[in-house]
């Protein structure tokens, strides 16, 4: 996004009336970047059901920390500084969520943000290669740490059955996931020149 020197100067006037605790001319620096903002994030943030949770930490830390902001006319850079930031923290808190059986070898906090968010996209495929029933069984569990019993309540079954579909959607979890490896190890190897 390209700003002319008018808009430069409309915005640092914004982030200095938001250093001295104006909220409207916050909301008036949110609704310019709102949109562009939300985008990146959206690009970024996996699963994309957590874009919404992502974006209003983003403003809420920027609407704290604007006093920070040494230089006003730096604030779109800062923005998305700390969005970038704040997505990375996303990634990593999905990937811990994840059952261990699904987590990249070695996962932690010095992950290479990249890679964490090309291993969340995959998981996000496999998931969409299995079948609803599976599929919900494994997020009601595995992402949203709902028992047993409350599983069984939402999709409207029993227990064993809630254990049986998880059983089976594992397994095609770890199938679908160990053909993408394979996939992707046969891609990246070298072919003879024949």
């Amino acid at each position: 996004m390209v700003e002319s020197h008018h808009d430069q100067l409309r915005i640092a006037m914004l982030v200095l009336r938001s250093q001295l605790g104006d909220k409207l001319a916050f909301v008036q620096l949110w609704e310019r970047y709102r949109g562009p903002l939300g985008g990146f994030v959206r690009r970024i943030v996996l699963p994309a059901a957590e874009t919404d949770d992502v974006l209003q930490d983003i403003w809420l830390t920027a609407w704290r920390k604007i006093g920070t902001l040494k230089v006003p006319g730096a604030f779109p850079a800062w923005l998305y500084g700390l969005a970038r930031k704040k997505c990375y923290q996303a990634l990593r808190k999905a990937l811990r969520r994840l059952p261990p059986w699904v987590r990249p070898p070695g996962c932690g906090a010095g992950d290479d943000p990249v890679d964490l968010a090309e291993h969340v996209a995959q998981v996000q495929v496999a998931l969409d290669g299995l079948g609803a029933e599976h599929r919900q069984v494994l997020v009601l569990r595995f992402f949203q740490n709902m028992p047993y019993h409350r599983i069984a309540e939402a999709v409207v079954c029993n227990v064993g059955t809630v254990k049986s579909r998880l059983h089976f959607a594992k397994r095609s979890l770890k199938a679908i996931m160990e053909r993408m490896d394979h996939d992707r190890s046969n891609e990246q190897s070298p072919r003879g020149c024949g």
